[in-house]
């Protein structure tokens, strides 16, 4: 499907990217395992990003929503795929981010193109493509080059235990390991890693952007910027301002505001997209044939938006799914929305970790307690179903979506602790562009940092 949808086989400038696609391979096998391991890393990033685009000021300025989440993730992205000081190097990221947009737009253009004129126009449409890749590229080829070295003169030696833990260093090793003589230069992995540029940081501008104007435009009587701001104020004093994979799964309201989001405001209109590649086509089991070539598709957007599914399928609830897990898990006396706004439960206002959601972590005594844990796991932001198709769904669901949402919520952590944000009132309409719907580009919003 990339290679039709993206037209991969010009956009991403090497046909190989996607016929061998190593790159997924090194974020299936690496990404997840380590995680846990770029928690402080990405915080640290983000602590840099918020002083050097959001300021310091303490009085109330205007900042750009987008502009600053695309700043953002493209540095914290590259702290994970390059490491410093490379991540923080403006020249490479405006490469980064300009190369990302390209292929965007290219696809867009060359999907048009006949395929016998493609040879003669489709260089044509990617030279910006190759203008910004080797602008990033003069930064990271000597990087990889380097790596590529070190490595031939230690053949005894492991590459992951003399390289740096991060994406260029897994797909080295995952180079070593191919046939493929191509694969091991350091002009392929760089544009592996460029390509994983691609897929990480337009994803996660677009679901950053959309998470906030939700929350800024939502109406401030309901509360739930208060609840996301008491639920990571209390995760951090009980983690005494330390960020780690465990504090992150606590941020289950955090969580919920982002899925219903992504749900409500989800740029994908297509979740699932397969293409038959059987010559003889595909019969269903109700005898109906799919031929050879056709694409298949599920439509995500009225699935995120029917109401035999959700209620009031089109209103942004920050709380809906922390809400039913908090009921799965028995904690009833947990906050909920009512239709006044924010209602304490029975107990009064209960704080993330408490002995109830402690008790609730503990292993499951029965079948019946272990099917109410997994339904409860099945509505975080990272889950995948039928009726929640962001990060499309079954073996080939986004990979990348487990440090997608890491980033995310590491931001969100550290901006509810750290700025003063106004509400912004009406939100602003969402634009559709072919098959993606897009946030307000031009969207601003007031903050200042807390005294």
């Amino acid at each position: 499907m990339h290679r039709d949808g993206l037209q991969s086989d010009w956009t991403l400038l090497n046909e190989n990217i996607v016929k061998s696609p190593l790159h997924e391979n090194v974020i299936r096998s690496n990404m997840v395992r380590k995680l846990d391991s770029f928690t402080e890393p990405v915080m640290d990033e983000l602590r840099a990003c918020f002083e050097d685009y959001w300021g310091s000021s303490t009085e109330w300025h205007e900042v750009n929503i987008w502009n600053s989440m695309l700043k953002f993730f493209a540095r914290t992205s590259n702290r994970m795929f390059v490491g410093l000081p490379l991540c923080r190097n403006e020249e490479f990221l405006d490469g980064c981010r300009r190369f990302a947009t390209d292929i965007l737009l290219a696809s867009l253009i060359l999907s048009f193109i006949t395929k016998w004129i493609k040879p003669v126009l489709g260089y044509l449409v990617i030279a910006p493509n190759w203008w910004h890749y080797r602008k990033a590229a003069k930064r990271l080829l000597p990087l990889i080059e380097f790596r590529l070295d070190k490595v031939r003169q230690n053949p005894e030696k492991d590459p992951s235990d003399i390289l740096p833990n991060d994406f260029v260093t897994w797909s080295i090793v995952e180079a070593m390991r191919s046939t493929d003589p191509r694969e091991r230069t350091s002009e392929l992995i760089a544009k592996r890693t460029m390509t994983t540029n691609f897929a990480a940081i337009h994803t996660t501008t677009l679901t950053s952007t959309n998470l906030l104007i939700d929350l800024l435009s939502s109406d401030q009587k309901l509360g739930f910027m208060d609840a996301l701001t008491s639920e990571v104020g209390a995760i951090d004093q009980t983690n005494g301002g330390s960020w780690s994979k465990s504090a992150l799964a606590e941020m289950t309201r955090t969580d919920s505001a982002l899925r219903e989001s992504m749900r409500v405001s989800g740029f994908v209109v297509f979740g699932v997209q397969r293409k038959v590649v059987a010559k003889e086509g595909v019969t269903l089991p109700d005898g109906t044939n799919i031929p050879y070539s056709n694409i298949i598709t599920v439509p995500a957007w009225s699935t995120h938006h029917d109401e035999a599914v959700y209620e009031h399928p089109f209103q942004y609830d920050a709380l809906r799914f922390s809400r039913q897990r908090d009921a799965l898990s028995g904690e009833n006396q947990k906050v909920h929305v009512g239709e006044e706004g924010l209602v304490e439960g029975e107990q009064g206002y209960v704080d993330p970790k408490t002995p109830a959601s402690r008790e609730a972590d503990e292993p499951a005594r029965n079948d019946k307690d272990l099917a109410k844990i997994l339904e409860g796991k099945n509505m975080s932001s990272v889950s995948t179903g039928s009726h929640f198709m962001q990060f499309g769904h079954g073996k080939l669901s986004c990979p990348g979506r487990f440090f997608a949402v890491q980033e995310i919520k590491l931001m969100m952590a550290y901006m509810l602790l750290n700025y003063d944000i106004k509400y912004i009132g009406t939100r602003p309409e969402r634009k559709w562009m072919g098959t993606l719907v897009v946030p307000d580009t031009s969207a601003t919003i007031l903050v200042k940092r807390k005294s």
